[in-house]
């Protein structure tokens, strides 16, 4: 019994003793281990940035140097452009157009981008890009990524567009729109292999000072006996030569397709045959009985013919011997 009660003492008095060691341990100890420790804030981008080009229209023709690039964008802080442009000559060549900046009102305070549409003007002519094809690339920047999108458009100096048909014989109209400087259009259509399809192409003459402007023309496929189909029209602009006054062919670059132009014809309904033979039909004739009562017929009225000539002839010597 002494051996328990000495060893339950002993136990209570551990337990005192870790109780007051517990007790006097410095309190700044927690504080300062929640003092020296790292906060992590982390910024959630739940919206990726997105651009859309409304125009120019993909494969579009313009014939004006000028021109507007319309585009809607989602969570962007800002819109970068790019022109990319392939010469007479093959070079290749890029432009940076104006990056566009959302007005800071229209940003959000915490994540600095932006939604929106906008329209932003430019002119080809102020970075001396000519005709040919362009490639427009529009990227929007955001803090979370990027978005790009691209169209390709031409700059040429003539185009057609079919306005419709003529109301006689569905030749089909164009209008033929040029840019300045054109002096001299010709229109031909080809086949697919581009052979004309006219004996001489129409001709269009733009009076001096050769102004931008639309000329409406009819294509006269029906006077060619034409099939009802698509065709490809070659068009031929030319420029005054300023040195010799002479009219030159506007030389367009290689990666234009010759077939950008095209019209629909449809021929004429033919003009309907009057049906002689529709009250001869309705009375169950056959074309056999008709053929055979029309040789009879003929035969009769031959050989009736014979027999009142023969009369005439022997009353005529009859008459002739009373006389003697």
């Amino acid at each position: 019994m002494q051996k328990k009660k000495l060893i339950g003492l002993i136990g209570l008095a551990l337990v005192v003793m870790m109780t007051v060691f517990a007790y006097f341990l410095p309190g700044e100890a927690s504080a300062e281990s929640s003092a020296h420790s790292d906060i992590i804030r982390v910024r959630v981008y739940d919206q990726y940035p997105s651009v859309t080009i409304n125009s120019p229209v993909n494969e579009s023709v313009t014939v004006s140097p000028a021109g507007e690039i319309s585009f809607d964008y989602e969570n962007s802080s800002s819109v970068k452009m790019s022109l990319t442009h392939e010469d007479e000559e093959g070079n290749v060549s890029t432009t940076e157009l104006p990056t566009y900046t959302p007005d800071l009102s229209d940003l959000d305070p915490e994540f600095q981008y932006g939604s929106g549409s906008a329209t932003v003007a430019f002119n080809l002519d102020d970075y001396d890009l000519g005709y040919g094809r362009y490639t427009l690339t529009l990227e929007s920047i955001s803090p979370v990524g990027y978005d790009t999108q691209s169209v390709e458009f031409y700059y040429l100096p003539v185009k057609a567009t079919q306005t419709g048909a003529s109301d006689d014989n569905n030749d089909p109209t164009v209008l033929v729109e040029y840019d300045s400087g054109v002096a001299k259009i010709e229109v031909m259509p080809v086949d697919s292999n581009g052979n004309p399809l006219f004996d001489e192409p129409i001709v269009i003459e733009v009076p001096s000072p050769y102004e931008a402007g639309s000329k409406e023309i009819t294509l006269p496929f029906s006077s060619y006996g034409l099939a009802s189909g698509d065709y490809t029209l070659s068009i031929t602009a030319y420029t005054e030569d300023s040195g010799t006054g002479q009219l030159a062919a506007i030389v367009l670059p290689s990666d234009v397709p010759a077939d950008l132009f095209k019209v629909s014809y449809t021929q004429p309904d033919a003009p309907a045959i009057p049906n002689t033979g529709r009250l001869l039909g309705n009375l169950g004739v056959s074309s056999s009985d008709l053929v055979i009562t029309a040789v009879l017929v003929f035969a009769f009225t031959l050989l009736f013919a014979f027999v009142l000539l023969g009369h005439k002839k022997k009353d005529y010597r009859k008459n002739l011997r009373s006389r003697k």
